[in-house]
């Protein structure tokens, strides 16, 4: 639990800093002084533990953080990328990427490449998953 004020860089101690000691920073922000906010992180969002990496992945925050959001990539919270995670993954499909696209292993090799390897799949956060040959 965050347990001082929000404060916004630039009113008083600059910097979104948290804690008994206020020696370290809020959700959600991260930098030397707590001065940057996390990709997809919105005000809107109280809850800045799901705000970050638009609710897609984990930020790397805090004082010795670089803002980097690390991309969820599993069937319950779906296949995402990008440097903010607002994308799914290549090959995935579906308002919140949880679908792979249709898959054969066309030489019998043990190995499934999307559309037998021999079409492009309609993927993306709006795509059906359909191939087309």
């Amino acid at each position: 639990a965050i347990t001082s004020a929000f404060r916004a860089p630039g009113e008083g101690q600059p910097g979104a800093w948290a804690g008994p000691a206020c020696d370290r920073c809020q959700l959600g922000w991260f930098g030397s002084a707590c001065q940057s906010q996390c990709p997809g992180f919105t005000a809107a969002t109280l809850d800045a533990a799901v705000g970050v990496c638009h609710g897609h992945g984990v930020c790397n925050e805090g004082r010795f953080g670089d803002g980097g959001c690390l991309c969820h990539a599993t069937p319950e919270l779906g296949y995402w990328q990008g440097a903010d995670c607002v994308e799914c993954h290549a090959d995935f499909y579906g308002a919140d990427c949880p679908r792979p696209c249709p898959a054969a292993d066309p030489y019998g090799t043990g190995l499934s490449v999307v559309c037998g390897g021999h079409g492009v799949c309609e993927s993306g956060r709006n795509g059906g998953g359909q191939c087309t040959c």
